[in-house]
């Protein structure tokens, strides 16, 4: 079982158990290659890193003040090309982890990959991209964010080559469940959808 570091100014690498045996080390991004497996397990993992934290005496963080906005960021593309989007949150103290869905026409994009960003370096994360036009992305820490607007995740996406120019794919986030390590809700104020344009 991984250890936990709590002492002051070192972050509190974290663990997710997916499966019996199977942990995600804080450093990870893990696939779950099964169509039966839905990942919105993060509540699940926060009482464990909780428990974990409590015993060790790490503290949990509260959000922040008027709510959490989340948000999806594209950059266009062309049919059969590559694009990237972006899962975006302003006012993230205290964030710790968080259970997002993403809808998409699967007949238009594909998804490629899922990545880490340096805002979210010592998160554990695990998806499930094997339904069709959907992702399911459970993440989560020992210890919450700090404030300001950040990048929590990237997402590859694989335009298909029949998509006409000038076509709008959208983006739908549902679902979106925020919470802090101790573990609580933190109030949303804004979930914004986004879209990809295929110029």
């Amino acid at each position: 079982m991984p250890s936990f570091a709590c002492r002051e100014g070192v972050e509190a690498p974290c663990f997710l158990q997916v499966g019996y045996g199977v942990f995600v080390t804080g450093d990870e991004v893990m696939r779950l290659d099964t169509t039966r497996l839905h990942v919105t397990i993060g509540f699940m993992i926060s009482l464990s890193l909780a428990a974990m934290s409590g015993i060790l005496g790490c503290g949990g963080g509260g959000g922040g003040s008027g709510g959490v906005r989340a948000w999806i960021e594209s950059d266009p593309a062309s049919a059969g090309e590559s694009t990237e989007a972006r899962l975006m949150i302003s006012n993230p103290a205290g964030v710790a982890g968080l259970d997002f869905d993403l809808a998409f026409d699967a007949s238009s994009v594909s998804v490629s990959s899922v990545t880490k960003t340096t805002v979210t370096r010592n998160f554990s994360i695990v998806y499930n991209d094997q339904r069709a036009g959907s992702l399911a992305v459970s993440m989560a820490n020992a210890t919450g964010l700090t404030a300001g607007t950040g990048e929590l995740l990237q997402i590859t996406f694989r335009v298909d080559s029949g998509v006409p120019p000038g076509s709008y794919v959208p983006l739908s986030v549902d679902s979106l469940r925020v919470y802090n390590s101790i573990p609580a809700d933190i109030a949303l104020r804004e979930v914004s959808d986004g879209e990809i344009y295929v110029q």
